[in-house]
């Protein structure tokens, strides 16, 4: 993703907090300001749009329906297998805060994989 300088104004204090970042810490800033304000221009997504937009690639990918089942038959032969399958959270977490740590995950990685 190019990246463009834009300059802020912030609090002293915030400005003297940058200025003794590390470099990854400077990253991991102009990452959250980054989706902070992409999310700003963005309408918010319904966990329905989510869900479309997944079973989408997927199928866009070649996973049918048929090749699905059999996937999870294999893997989770009862209802009670599937229990912990996608990790546990020590408390609940909003979908918001996933969708922003699951977008600055994404925009840190795209940051690391250029030349």
């Amino acid at each position: 993703m190019a990246t463009e300088q834009i300059i802020l104004r912030v609090s002293e204090e915030a400005a003297r907090a940058f200025r003794q970042a590390t470099p990854e810490e400077h990253l991991r800033l102009e990452t959250l300001v980054s989706l902070h304000l992409i999310g700003k221009l963005q309408p918010p997504r319904t966990l329905d749009g989510v869900i479309a937009e997944m079973s989408q690639r997927a199928q866009e990918r070649g996973l049918t329906p048929e090749l699905l089942e059999d996937l999870l038959r294999n893997a989770y032969p009862t209802v009670a297998s599937l229990a912990g399958a996608a990790g546990s959270l020590q408390r609940p977490m909003p979908w918001d805060k996933m969708r922003d740590i699951a977008r600055e995950d994404r925009h840190l990685e795209s940051k690391t994989k250029q030349p």
